[in-house]
């Protein structure tokens, strides 16, 4: 009786540690949200939310497990997860939201001491309003839970869907230092995000091409929002 007492004593010990040992943090904030709901507005058919994934575990392979707890059909999401030294991928809508649950294949190695992952959750209302939730799942190697937060939009429905505009392509020219635009014969505008979702550049764009000047130095994975002739495209770049 008192060995199954001790047995039941360190799981209790170590169940406790492993909870501690990886935290969840808003992008640029320090409070642990770990095993909370997120429940944010979504401003517009596109929102996005970064998170900070950080171990204090020792090295290891981290992979995100997003699991949809409560649907909204007709809406789409996707994920970018790498860890800090850049090894990672971002998922897009058709790939994730094809499957629930959806587990990343990347495998970014995550150290210790502590060391951190970067998780980008991207979500598109397609003009539909209404509640949908969804959980993400930190997991090992192996596939064992290891933490997780859930993250909730809340979108009002649109009265017309925002149909996609023509754009030839969006590419980073770093030599330049610029964001270069290449559509077809409308005149628009530009908004470039980072991962905190925070706005850093909006810029009116001419037709044809339009070079737009990064405000910031920082790599990493930005995100877009562009309207021309009242079409929307949204897409993302690394820089």
């Amino acid at each position: 009786m008192k060995n199954l007492f001790l047995l039941f004593a360190s799981f209790l010990v170590a169940h406790s540690v492993t909870a501690q040992n990886i935290e969840i943090r808003i992008l640029g904030e320090m409070e642990d949200i770990s095993g909370t709901v997120l429940t944010l507005e979504s401003p517009g058919e596109y929102s996005v939310v970064g998170f900070q994934v950080v171990n204090y575990l020792t090295p290891q392979i981290l992979n995100i497990r997003r699991k949809i707890i409560t649907p909204l059909p007709g809406t789409q999401d996707a994920f970018c997860w790498h860890s800090a030294f850049g090894e990672g991928i971002c998922y897009d809508y058709e790939t994730v939201s094809a499957s629930n649950p959806f587990t990343s294949t990347c495998d970014p190695f995550v150290g210790s001491e502590p060391d951190y992952g970067d998780l980008v959750a991207e979500h598109k209302g397609n003009g539909i309003g209404g509640f949908v939730q969804y959980r993400y799942i930190v997991v090992d190697e192996l596939g064992n839970s290891l933490d997780s937060v859930d993250l909730a939009w809340t979108s009002t429905a649109s009265l017309q869907k925002p149909t996609e505009s023509e754009v030839n392509s969006v590419f980073p020219d770093r030599l330049a230092d610029v964001l270069v635009v290449k559509q077809m014969a409308e005149s628009g505008t530009i908004t470039i995000y980072d991962l905190s979702g925070k706005a850093i550049c909006s810029q009116a764009l001419s037709a044809g091409q339009t070079n737009v000047p990064m405000p910031t130095s920082n790599s990493g994975i930005y995100f877009y929002h562009l309207l021309a002739g009242g079409k929307s495209t949204t897409g993302k770049f690394a820089w």
